[in-house]
C-alpha cells in the first residue's frame, strides 16, 4: 500500500470526505516527489496540481493520481 491508499483509508476514520496536501514535506510524503502544489486525496483517488516549473517532473516521476497543470490567469 503507498502513501496516498494510506491517507485515503484513514479519511474515514477522521470523519473527512478528503484532505488537501499542501505542505513540502506532506507532499514529498504523500507523492515521493518534492516540487511545489497541492494534492488533493479522496476516498475514490487523489489529483496533484503544480505549475510549469515542475510539470514535466511530476509527469515522469509521479504516478497514482490525476496531474494538472496551474497557470496564472493574466
Amino acid at each position: 500500500m503507498n502513501h496516498i491508499e494510506k491517507i485515503a483509508q484513514a479519511l474515514e476514520e477522521y470523519g473527512l470526505d478528503a484532505m488537501l496536501v499542501t505542505s513540502e514535506p506532506g507532499e514529498r510524503y504523500a507523492l515521493g516527489f518534492l516540487g511545489e502544489g497541492w494534492l488533493l486525496v479522496g476516498k475514490q483517488g487523489a489529483h496533484y496540481s503544480t505549475d510549469g516549473r515542475y510539470i514535466e517532473a511530476a509527469q515522469k516521476q509521479v504516478t497514482g493520481v490525476e496531474l494538472s497543470l496551474i497557470s496564472a490567469q493574466q
